[in-house]
């Protein structure tokens, strides 16, 4: 069969490769009737400053297309993106009873690996991948990287909290997101739409506030002091718990019994 020829007259070649750019976008079609059907993964990082205690330089996040729910998960190394993903669709299975259908992400290493691939075909996922240098078709996860990250920098900015609890300011950003109204959902929750119940927001408090929990269980002794101040950095998603911050120890406090004091910000 031959090759059609083509005609150089009918094309400015100079204008094509000088004026060469990015066309627009259509508005995304698509649509999921159920939770976990699409779920969309975007690693982020790293950051320049490793996060206190652990040293955490990224982050990896899920996001449920259905419900906008979204889970974080830190990591010390891009390469954990792998492990991460099987936790979290272990936990997905067992607590939802469903299967993942699409995992949606960028062309990251992590995201290539022959494992990462494998595993995916072993369990019938389909991979949608977004063209090289076009993060746009991943564009859920990547607005949602802005969200928190923004959320993040004001929780940060307003308790003058040190940029070495900079996942802690991540996280509950996160954990406020998902029981933050949506348009995208109709004016619901992503908690609400996906526990088809209402979250507790008297639990919520002001991120980087000084606060007092219950130590008697820590003491050594009983004539020891029952607390001591501490600064909240948030909220433990396994338990109903608050994350308290000794300063002078470094020494992070899980606690349900905490009296806070939201007007005193002990880093500013």
């Amino acid at each position: 069969m031959a090759v059609p020829s083509i005609k150089t007259s009918d094309v400015c070649s100079p204008c094509c490769v000088a004026k060469s750019h990015r066309l627009p976008f259509s508005l995304s079609t698509t649509a999921v009737n159920k939770p976990f059907a699409l779920i969309h993964c975007d690693v982020w990082g790293p950051f320049t400053v490793s996060s206190s205690p652990s040293t955490y330089r990224f982050y990896v996040l899920f996001v449920d297309e259905y419900s906008k729910f979204t889970w974080i998960f830190p990591l010390h190394y891009k390469s954990e993106g792998f492990s991460k993903f099987m936790e979290f669709k272990a936990f997905v299975e067992n607590q939802f009873e469903v299967s993942l259908k699409i995992l949606r992400t960028d062309n990251g290493s992590e995201f290539l690996s022959t494992a990462f691939q494998n595993f995916l075909k072993i369990f019938g996922i389909d991979h949608q991948l977004a063209c090289p240098y076009t993060p746009a078709q991943n564009g859920v996860a990547e607005r949602k990287h802005r969200h928190i990250v923004e959320t993040a920098v004001a929780l940060l900015h307003q308790s003058s909290v040190p940029l070495t609890y900079w996942f802690e300011a991540v996280a509950t950003s996160v954990f406020l997101i998902n029981r933050m109204p949506s348009s995208k959902l109709q004016n619901l929750t992503p908690f609400e739409k996906l526990f088809h119940k209402c979250p507790d927001f008297s639990f919520l408090r002001v991120f980087g506030c000084l606060c007092y929990p219950w130590l008697r269980p820590y003491s050594v002794h009983k004539l020891q002091l029952r607390s001591a101040p501490c600064v909240f950095l948030g909220y433990v998603p396994a338990t109903k718990g608050y994350r308290c911050l000794d300063h002078s120890s470094n020494k992070i406090y899980i606690s349900r019994h905490v009296t806070f004091h939201e007007h005193i910000f002990p880093f500013s």
